[in-house]
């Protein structure tokens, strides 16, 4: 049975695609909705056993656990069946990377409504709308220039995650409608009456304005405290694209998917070269 380091399974995170690897959460419920590590499959080592079918045995999977027993009972087993499979060595008490909360189904009801691709996008793009806008709102607030062109820094990575959410909408669409009208549809579909109901006023990984706002800085002018905030802000976001992937059946969906998480992901990669050249 293999052990991987929480330093060596980050650094394999950070050099494959999501898709090339499963991270596989084996404890219960409750305790993946008090934290678990962005993108990882719950599958409790109870169920495991009968639940093997789900999981692509060409990836390696990489199991962890509260500290590393259930874990390694879960690599063994998968071991047996073929699999190639790798214990988180001390578990996520040994973890110090990106985490994100809440259970399987947080924020999943938004996607719910989705039917086809064009309906995902319309989606992704108003989620990334309204956490841009809430950087935008953040930068007005702050005092200080560095603070404030940080926070249009923030700002643009959405405004670019919404080129993207665009652009997949273009190549996955046979007819796509132009930018102005498209960006129109998103938000018509997400102001009812004068209420975002189609959103549920939800922002970027499913979470709520005040979710958002509780989290987020006391002090406007900390810089390492403004990116990890954003960084909490894209692990959850990884997450929930991740999660829906998890739940949607259509090929090209899930593919759409992937690519969202990947953003997230890419733009997490980023915020952690930041943070660590922001030693005050």
């Amino acid at each position: 049975m293999r052990k991987i380091l929480p330093e060596d399974l980050k650094r394999h995170m950070a050099r494959h695609r999501l898709d090339q690897y499963t991270l596989l959460d084996v404890r219960q419920e409750w305790e993946y909705g008090e934290f678990h590590i962005p993108g990882a499959v719950l599958l409790p080592l109870p169920e495991l056993a009968d639940r093997t079918g789900e999981l692509d045995p060409s990836r390696p999977v990489y199991t962890y656990c509260r500290s590393g027993g259930r874990s390694k009972a879960a690599a063994m087993l998968l071991d047996g069946l073929g699999f190639e499979a790798s214990s988180l060595d001390g578990g996520v008490d040994a973890w110090e990377g990106e985490a994100a909360v809440g259970p399987q189904g947080a924020g999943m009801f938004l996607f719910d409504e989705v039917r086809d691709m064009e309906g995902l996008l319309l989606l992704a793009w108003g989620l990334e709308d309204r956490l841009e806008r809430f950087y935008q709102s953040l930068a007005n607030l702050a005092r200080d220039e560095a603070s404030r062109d940080l926070f249009r820094k923030l700002a643009g990575f959405e405004l670019r995650h919404k080129d993207a959410a665009y652009a997949l909408y273009v190549k996955g669409t046979a007819e796509p409608l132009d930018r102005p009208t498209f960006e129109r549809k998103a938000n018509e579909a997400a102001v009812s009456g004068g209420r975002e109901e189609h959103l549920g006023e939800r922002i970027e990984g499913g979470i709520s304005p005040e979710e958002l706002l509780a989290g987020s800085p006391e002090d406007l002018s900390n810089l390492r405290e403004i990116v990890e905030f954003a960084m909490a802000v894209e692990a959850q976001a990884l997450d929930f694209y991740m999660r829906c992937r998890d739940k949607a059946r259509d090929a090209d969906l899930r593919a759409a998917l992937m690519v969202l998480a990947s953003e997230e992901k890419a733009h997490l990669r980023v915020l952690g070269k930041y943070y660590d050249e922001r030693p005050e």
